[in-house]
């Protein structure tokens, strides 16, 4: 039998309806393919348990597993390293959807050999098609990254995102003190750091390879998760990689200018729980940032129907700040 080179993983918890469409797009994709495909449910009461024996009798090469209690979005994740049996394993959200044509292109890109590949969310990489490392683009839309802090530069806050990161199966067991993390919402991107501190290539696919889901709310609190577990990530997730200071500093900082800043303003206008979420968080993981911290400041005083407009003029001031 010849080597599984990609096991798909979905972990799920009552979203069968999402679960459904994610693997009416995936399922064609794999036929004939080294790949196999995993659904690991958290216990779900929804339905999702007779709709994947329905669907698995229909479909048995598909292999599906259920917990019989609930262990968190971290115990489940942690199963999905248990049942992948390929070279390489792919974590995909169950609200996060490839589009056609997406596993042909993972896959030629996992063709060359790297230790992680990045797949396009958001024009991952698109930026970098316009610079020298366009030396290394190849035909198929995988390019090559051989510098680790580059490839996070390029990356930046989507290491956080479980759909666009694609790891070495191998390294997986050498991962040191992952349940530390566990509540930290990034416990894959701790993962992720500790397999950049081998040697290797990374590999970044700008294929439109997901459609992400578009989610209006979130439930637990924005500062937290996006200003102090974030920066911790970085940080301490960075040192384990081997990636330079500087670079972490200069990837916090972007993400605060770009991500970090659409996110509250967003989320402050669409959540009703926004002002549950401690803002003494933002405050002191911004305040080195004396240029930025100031926007942040304001923005914590912004009233709701003023944060679109509030959202324009912060960007206009954080381009002014990138020609500096």
């Amino acid at each position: 039998m010849s080597e599984i080179i990609l096991s798909i993983t979905i972990p799920t918890f009552n979203r069968c309806n999402e679960l459904k469409k994610n693997l009416a797009a995936i399922y064609p994709q794999i036929q004939n393919r080294n790949v196999e495909l995993i659904v690991s449910d958290n216990a779900s009461t929804d339905g999702t348990e007779e709709y994947m024996k329905d669907f698995t009798r229909e479909h048995p090469e598909v292999r599906y597993y259920r917990n019989n209690n609930n262990l968190g979005f971290d115990g489940n994740f942690m199963k999905c390293f248990q049942y992948a049996s390929g070279k390489y394993i792919y974590i995909l959200g169950d609200d996060d959807y490839l589009q056609p044509g997406a596993v042909e292109s993972i896959i030629e890109g996992l063709r060359l050999d790297p230790i992680v590949l990045f797949i396009n969310r958001d024009k991952i990489g698109k930026k970098a098609e316009k610079k020298s490392i366009r030396s290394e683009m190849l035909p198929d839309c995988n390019y090559i990254i051989k510098d680790k802090n580059i490839a996070l530069k390029e990356v930046g806050v989507n290491i956080t995102f479980i759909s666009t990161l694609i790891i070495r199966n191998e390294f997986i067991e050498d991962y040191t003190n992952l349940e530390n993390y566990f509540g930290s919402y990034f416990i894959f991107a701790y993962g992720v750091f500790q397999t950049m501190n081998r040697e290797g290539i990374y590999v970044i696919n700008t294929f439109d390879c997901i459609h992400p889901s578009a989610n209006d709310k979130v439930s637990y609190d924005l500062y937290y998760v996006w200003f102090e577990s974030y920066r911790k990530l970085l940080f301490e997730g960075g040192k384990l990689g081997g990636i330079n200071e500087s670079t972490i500093v200069e990837v916090y900082r972007t993400s605060l200018k770009k991500s970090l800043f659409w996110f509250v303003c967003h989320f402050r206008n669409s959540c009703d729980n926004a002002y549950t979420w401690n803002e003494s968080y933002l405050r002191k993981n911004v305040k080195q940032f004396k240029d930025i911290y100031w926007v942040y400041f304001l923005l914590l005083k912004c009233p709701k129907p003023f944060l679109k407009v509030y959202y324009q003029l912060g960007r206009v001031y954080f381009r002014f700040l990138c020609r500096k």
